[in-house]
């Protein structure tokens, strides 16, 4: 399946999820595929505090969820072709 695009300005990622969600990101057209981090997303975060959140409705803005929000951006943080991400 499709797992990225370049061009000479970005590089798309995606990632389709068992459940039928599709995570995506874009990145400097250098940086390698973003698969596996795209699958951690899903799997370590979304699931577990978006999907398992009680106060979640399935199809709402996933910013109404804080620690999804905040794990997310702490994750990316860590990312070595993301470390210049702005806060």
């Amino acid at each position: 399946g499709f797992i990225s695009y370049s061009t000479p300005q970005y590089k798309l990622h995606a990632f389709d999820s068992p459940t039928g969600y599709r995570f995506v990101m874009t990145t400097d057209p250098g940086v390698p595929d973003q698969l596996e981090c795209l699958r951690h997303v899903y799997a370590e975060l979304f699931v577990e505090h978006v999907i398992k959140n009680p106060l979640y409705n399935l199809g709402e803005d996933v910013s109404r969820c804080p620690a999804f929000v905040s794990k997310l951006h702490s994750f990316m943080h860590m990312r070595p072709y993301f470390a210049t991400l702005a806060a």
